[in-house]
């Protein structure tokens, strides 16, 4: 269950913040916000460069502090 719930946690920070992120697209440009999360230039912008790591953050902070169970189970 808590491999399950780091998976989520890596997840729901992923998109989380690249919604985050897109609600500043909205300042910068003209567009609505579909457009900006819909733009396949943005999101591969944030995929390669920006949201693979910031997922890693909370994940982390979730795995050491279940380090004994994952030992157990990996």
């Amino acid at each position: 269950m808590k491999s399950i719930i780091l998976m989520f946690i890596y997840i729901a920070t992923f998109f989380g913040m690249f919604s985050f992120l897109s609600v500043f697209g909205l300042i910068i440009s003209k567009c609505s916000y579909l457009d900006i999360i819909r733009n396949n230039d943005w999101f591969m912008f944030y995929f390669l460069f920006v949201g693979w790591w910031v997922g890693l953050f909370p994940a982390r902070e979730y795995y050491l502090a279940n380090k004994d169970h994952f030992e157990d189970v990996f």
